[in-house]
């Protein structure tokens, strides 16, 4: 997926460390976002063949607490 972004001239890295934030104020930790997409869309890359509930979760909860 680094090649196709990078060969559309799309800026994105991968494995990009994020803080997280709790209440917008205070840092509680990292995550590590398999790839970042012009600083705008996390993608995370998962090897199972159907995503469940937790999975969403998990991204939305990521979404919320890096303020991307």
């Amino acid at each position: 997926m680094m090649i196709e972004l990078r060969k559309a001239g799309i800026l994105s890295v991968a494995q990009v460390p994020i803080e997280v934030f709790y209440d917008k104020e205070v840092t509680i930790g990292k995550y590590f976002a398999d790839i970042l997409v012009d600083n705008k869309v996390i993608v995370e890359i998962k090897a199972i063949k159907i995503l469940g509930e937790d999975n969403e979760a998990q991204l939305l909860n990521y979404l919320k607490t890096t303020e991307i």
